[in-house]
């Protein structure tokens, strides 16, 4: 393989905006890594603690965060990276089935309602990421 090939495969993954999705259900993960993963760089985690650990040794371009986790909700999660000066301008996507409109904190950017539809998720991340 030429090298101009594989320098040329290895710049696209640089060049990938980073989304950080924060999902406790595995089949939505895998939805989403199947649908989305050949175009974003994406990083799973499955708790907001996980999360929490992570969280300084990566520079997102997008929060995808679900409401309902093990170990808190993503209204608090949302509320908490807003108020950070390192993450409060890099926005953030909230999704759930079990809340209502108006419980929405004013800091997410955008609200999915699941099950979503794949478009509308995908053309949601292609906008603000």
């Amino acid at each position: 393989m030429p090298y101009y090939f594989v320098r040329t495969k290895v710049q696209e993954v640089f060049d990938m905006k980073k989304v950080i999705v924060v999902e406790d259900e595995a089949s939505i993960r895998e939805v989403i890594g199947l649908i989305l993963g050949t175009e974003f760089d994406l990083r799973f985690h499955a708790t907001i603690s996980s999360f929490a650990s992570d969280i300084r040794k990566q520079d997102a371009d997008l929060f995808l965060l679900d409401n309902m986790l093990p170990d808190g909700t993503g209204i608090q999660l949302c509320s908490h990276l807003k108020k950070d000066s390192l993450t409060a301008h890099i926005p953030v996507i909230l999704m759930s089935a079990q809340i209502n409109v108006s419980k929405i904190p004013h800091e997410a950017d955008l609200f999915i309602a699941k099950p979503f539809d794949i478009t509308d998720l995908i053309r949601a991340i292609r906008q603000f990421a």
